[in-house]
């Protein structure tokens, strides 16, 4: 946060609990500081990078007439700060000017669990028929400033004006000379059940679209070109969080002939009904492309999980004989768009981990623990197997393997084995 002070000072942000800044005064109330803390929440879920965020206290100078605090969220981006959302605290300014102007009482009313017994100042039936005499049309004015004394001022009043005969005050903006007749007052204990309030409104006001602009900028970037990239593909990524993503999935088959086995297109039915009965946003990618370019072109639509078909999931070897791996047959894999990193899943299951990941706060993490195991076909862990799968995923070498595997169904094995041995030798150099 940016306090008003520490701006004013020429001093850096500073960190601290919204709790201790309501105690120290820096935040005026919980209610406000509260309502910073769902905002701050509500950005970063969008996907603010939370160390480019942070809040500014509106200097004296910038204050509005209506509010006794501000606090703008300030979010960075390429051409600085800028602001997004403002937060005022306008106390009771509304209501009261609506109440004065209109002469209707808008105050609301707690009922107390237990009675309690309160000072009341009144001016004596004396006093009030004298003012309403003597300071004629601004009588009700006087009379309405008289009675708004709290007991202490109205007994000091009186002792004043008792002892001095007169004195004069002020009131919006018009003098006025009291007499002791005038100020006059008496004091009675009622029992009250009820209690009385002015509502105070916090007003927060979001610029959606300076927000969507600072959320694209915080999602985009481009991940590291390949020199021994032969597709040469630009791989940006659009990393939406999944909350906001508008398409949550991609379901593709490995390859074309994967795409017209008859398992696929009974699997693909299977998973698209489930994901529209979980009202899930998907999109189906059965394009003659490789499959590293699709999910290449579908990382910058921000898509955050794709759905992979490939020969273990139909039953077939890598080769395309019948009946082998018949173990992994009704599996498929889940890509995870930021890591590129992989899990087997059976496909009766993955719809519903897709929908704890995207809408219940699941991560990756622990979807990988749920099914890295040997049910999906993986190593324990601290193998040298598992090494070598994490190395994999690190290095975006899974991607490269899958695109081996399509040349070489593609009757091109020695361009596969080509690309796959200058790739080790990079890696291993």
């Amino acid at each position: 946060m940016l306090p008003s002070p520490v701006q004013l000072a020429g001093q850096e942000m500073i960190k601290k609990t919204l709790g201790d800044a309501v105690k120290e005064g820096t935040i005026a109330n919980e209610t406000l500081a509260y309502f910073i803390g769902r905002t701050a929440l509500f950005l970063i879920k969008a996907g603010i990078k939370k160390e480019h965020l942070r809040f500014r206290q509106h200097l004296p100078t910038e204050m509005a007439h209506y509010a006794c605090d501000c606090w703008d969220a300030e979010i960075e981006v390429s051409t600085g700060w800028m602001e997004t959302v403002g937060i005022a605290d306008r106390s009771a300014y509304d209501l009261t000017v609506h109440a004065e102007r209109t002469k209707v009482d808008l105050n609301a009313q707690d009922k107390l669990e237990t009675p309690i017994s309160v000072e009341v100042v009144a001016l004596e039936k004396k006093a009030g028929a004298l003012v309403g005499k003597d300071f004629k049309k601004d009588g009700p004015v006087v009379r309405a400033y008289l009675e708004k004394l709290s007991p202490a001022d109205a007994k000091a009043l009186q002792a004043e004006v008792s002892a001095a005969g007169t004195k004069d005050v002020a009131i919006d903006g018009k003098s006025f000379t009291l007499k002791k007749e005038h100020a006059v007052f008496e004091v009675k204990i009622e029992t009250r059940h009820m209690e009385t309030y002015t509502p105070h409104v916090i007003e927060p006001s979001f610029g959606i679209d300076r927000v969507f602009t600072a959320v694209l900028e915080h999602s985009y970037y481009a991940r590291e070109q390949d020199p021994e990239d032969k597709e040469k593909i630009n791989r940006a990524v659009l990393a939406l969080t999944p909350d906001v993503a508008p398409y949550k999935a991609i379901i593709m088959p490995l390859d074309q002939k994967v795409g017209s086995h008859g398992k696929y297109q009974a699997m693909l039915e299977e998973v698209r009904g489930q994901l529209s009965n979980h009202a899930i946003n998907y999109k189906v990618d059965d394009s003659g492309a490789s499959v590293g370019k699709r999910y290449a072109r579908n990382d910058e639509l921000g898509i955050p999980l794709a759905i992979t078909v490939d020969y273990l999931s139909i039953g077939q070897s890598e080769g395309g004989k019948e009946g082998e791996n018949a173990g992994l047959e009704g599996t498929v894999t889940l890509r995870e768009r930021d890591t590129t990193s992989q899990i087997r899943v059976p496909a009766s299951e993955v719809v519903d981990l897709i929908v704890k990941i995207t809408t219940r706060g699941m991560k990756w993490s622990e979807a990988q623990a749920l099914y890295g195991g040997a049910r999906a076909g993986g190593a324990a862990e601290g193998s040298t197997q598992a090494q070598v799968e994490a190395y994999l995923a690190k290095h975006r070498l899974t991607e490269i393997l899958n695109q081996c595997l399509n040349e070489t169904l593609a009757a091109k094995p020695e361009n596969a084995v080509k690309h796959l041995a200058a790739l080790l030798a990079a890696k291993a150099n």
